[in-house]
């Protein structure tokens, strides 16, 4: 094999490798100053620091790499258009959101997921481990395929307080939701759970998860529930 290349992690081929972004990029364009720079803060030591280009690994090849990007696009559009899905009020707090596109938000969502999975560069104390699901997400993603709504399903809630400025990330943490083991991320102003346990969703959690038919059953929910102070990192513009 020409030294040059490596392994990509995703197609599993002998290809160039790129910095990939674990988090994608566009997670962080809200926050960015002049210079392409943001305020990252510990929460465990509640230090600050500039930083810039986001938490980035050479992972994937340019073929790989292009796949993440189409999810990207309609994601930057989902989360930060409001023409991008319709909102319709079921009961207080809870809407019935529609006109998404299941296949690629579910894709940009297990991306995220898979990243965070097989970084070597993101700092814990306990290392995110997909274990047996990494390579089957991994086919899923090298393919393109999300599959059916059951497998890997999508929850999401969207934060009620408006953050201004900042953006939080918080990388995987491995919890329960609703007796069902899931992985819990925070990002692009929302919370996402995805579920990875193989025996049958309750119904509260079939009803709500995102559907083919491009559709989920979203809550609001309060910033103090994300478990910001253990677990999300915050970052802030430098403006």
């Amino acid at each position: 094999m020409d030294p040059s290349l490596k392994i990509c992690k995703m197609c599993k081929k002998p290809q160039t490798i790129v910095q990939s972004h674990i988090f994608s990029n566009l997670l962080y364009k809200p926050v960015l100053g002049e210079h392409g720079q943001y305020i990252e803060i510990d929460p465990g030591n509640n230090r600050r620091h500039k930083a810039q280009g986001g938490i980035k690994e050479k992972l994937l090849c340019i073929r790989c790499e292009t796949k993440r990007s189409n999810w990207e696009n309609y994601a930057k559009f989902f989360l930060f258009d409001k023409k991008a899905s319709k909102w319709n009020k079921v009961y207080r707090d809870l809407f019935l959101v529609s006109g998404i596109n299941y296949s690629k938000l579910k894709l940009f969502v297990l991306s995220n997921l898979w990243m965070v999975s097989i970084s070597n560069t993101i700092q814990r104390a306990e290392p995110t481990s997909l274990g047996m699901h990494e390579d089957t997400i991994r086919q899923m993603l090298l393919n393109e395929t999300p599959g059916p709504k059951e497998l890997y399903a999508v929850l999401f809630r969207k934060i009620k307080e408006k953050i201004g400025t900042g953006l939080m990330l918080a990388d995987a943490i491995k919890q329960r939701l609703e007796g069902h083991t899931c992985y819990y991320m925070v990002f692009g102003g929302y919370a996402w759970y995805v579920i990875v346990t193989s025996h049958k969703l309750n119904q509260t959690i079939h009803r709500a998860i995102l559907s083919e038919k491009g559709e989920a059953l979203v809550s609001l929910m309060p910033i103090k529930e994300t478990g910001a102070v253990e677990a999300v990192k915050h970052v802030h513009s430098v403006k």
